[in-house]
């Protein structure tokens, strides 16, 4: 595939349904959830993964 064509990063779709449930969930509850998920990810990914993720983020890759 040609580098102009190369798709990055990830794509979803979510029902208007699925958007107003979410809408409707306290943002506490939300930033709850992250922060558990980031200890999480901490925990178990190795260094050399955490740092991908990390190029990921920064939009390094």
């Amino acid at each position: 595939m040609s580098e102009s064509k190369r798709r990055t990063g990830y794509r979803h779709a979510y029902t208007i349904e699925q958007l107003r449930a979410f809408r409707d969930v306290p943002a506490e509850d939300k930033l709850r959830w992250l922060e558990g998920m980031r200890r999480f990810l901490e925990r178990t990914l190795t260094p050399e993964k955490l740092e991908i993720m990390q190029r990921f983020r920064r939009g390094d890759i």
